[in-house]
This record gives structure tokens, sequence and C-alpha cells, in this order.
């Protein structure tokens, strides 16, 4: 009867340590973003080389608030999604736009921040209240402001000059060989406080078209992953609710 005992406690304590065993592995183990560190001031690197931006530390922020350690995947931002879609990251954190378009494809993070797009302009050559056709504006590939001059809504005849990435755009604007860069109005003021005397202003009024922009910045995630996305969601409510957000984006978004 003892011996039975005995190995009836050493089978309960065998699981017991196996459960809380297999539980740290799942708590431990990695959570990986996707992400494109040439947007400032959402994901850069830093004059160390060190990934850092809004979105980094609200994923670390988030990795902490869930007992993870992040890991960063750096990809052009046209692969970002195929890459999610394919498995090669659990999520990714890239100044994503959550629209109907992308709903269809994946799921989406509830937003974090606001969104709204503007055009930067070089005031020399763009002298009044509008672009027009022989105005160069450069837009970076395979986002919804690429999709939205496309489709016309800077004006018709506008044509977007593509770039891969928009440092690559902004350096072609300050060269003088572009006239305007339409970018997300973080960004856009981000650069404009590190180009104080240019010769660059913001044009008109914010855009903020719902079916390109959307319900504001999100991190997406397979549809499939939704244990991850309530995780995501009920970390965003506590990183709110202690003034976590509200504190990151003081520290890095010009507004």
């Amino acid at each position: 009867m003892r011996r039975f005992l005995v190995s009836i406690s050493f089978i309960a304590g065998f699981l017991t340590c196996f459960m809380v065993q297999a539980e740290s592995v799942t708590v431990s183990a990695p959570l990986r973003f996707a992400t494109e560190p040439t947007y400032p001031p959402f994901e850069y690197h830093n004059n160390q080389g060190q990934l850092d931006g809004f979105d980094i530390a609200l994923a670390q922020a988030l990795c902490d608030r869930l007992m993870r350690r992040c890991e960063f995947v750096e990809q052009p931002f046209n692969t970002i999604l195929s890459g999610l879609r394919l498995g090669a990251y659990d999520a990714a954190i890239a100044a994503l736009d959550i629209n109907d378009s992308r709903l269809q494809l994946m799921s989406f993070t509830q937003p974090y921040l606001a969104n709204s797009a503007v055009l930067l302009v070089n005031r020399d050559v763009i002298t009044g209240d509008t672009i027009s056709k022989e105005n160069l504006v450069g837009v970076q590939t395979g986002t919804t402001l690429m999709n939205f001059v496309v489709d016309g809504r800077l004006g018709a005849d506008v044509t977007p000059l593509p770039y891969a990435s928009y440092e690559e755009a902004f350096g072609d604007l300050q060269a003088g060989n572009i006239d305007a860069v339409f970018t997300d109005q973080a960004v856009a003021l981000n650069w404009l406080s590190q180009h104080p005397k240019g010769r660059w202003q913001v044009l008109g009024e914010p855009y903020t078209a719902p079916e390109y922009f959307g319900q504001g910045l999100g991190i997406a995630l397979s549809k499939q992953n939704y244990r991850l996305k309530l995780a995501l969601d009920n970390a965003l409510d506590a990183l709110r609710a202690d003034g976590t957000l509200q504190a990151l984006q003081k520290k890095y978004l010009h507004h």
C-alpha cells in the first residue's frame, strides 16, 4: 500500500513538474515581430545601430506584459504581410493601417494609434494650395499611401514616383530630385523636426480617408492566431490603463 501511495505521489509530482515546465516553455517562447526599420519615428536604427522607435518600444512593452521575449525580423515593407501569411513570424508591427482589404487576408489587434497622411512639399516649387501633374510625388511601394495616390485621390493627373523606402524618398526630396513626399503625418512631422530650416512644409490638411487608412494602426497577425490576438488586445488595454502607451506617444511622436 505504501509503495502504491509513493508511486502515485511520484507520478503526480512528475506530471506537475512536466506541466510547469511545459507552461514555462510556452510563456518564454519568443514573440517574433516583422518590421521595416526605415520609417522613423515608428521603426528605425538609432545612432548605436539598435532598433528603436514607437512601434519597437510598444512591441517590447507588450512582450514584457506577456512575459515573452521579443525578437524582430527586419523585412522590406512590401514583403512583410506575405511573410506573415506564410508563417515566417508571429506578427507584424510596421505602422500598418487596419483597412478592409487587409482584414480580408489577416487579422489585426485593436488600433493602437489613429493615423492620417500628409503631403510634404518643397515650398520653392509648389507655391499654391494644390499639386499638379508636373510635380513629382514620392511614395513607398506596397503601402495604402500608394493606393491612395494611384486611385487619383491626390488629383486625377498626379502620378506617384515609387520608392522602396521613405529614406530614399526623403533623400531625393532634400536633394531636389522630387517635389513632394506623401507619407504618414507622424513621419512627416518627425522629418520636419530634424530639418527645421529647410524649404519644406506640409501642404493643406491631413488626409483621413477610412477606406485607405482604416481604423488606425494595428499589429497584423494570422487569422488562425486568435489566442495571440486576444493576448495582445488585453495587453494593449493594460498599457493604456497604466499610461505606458501615452508615455510612448509623448516620447516618440511629434504632434
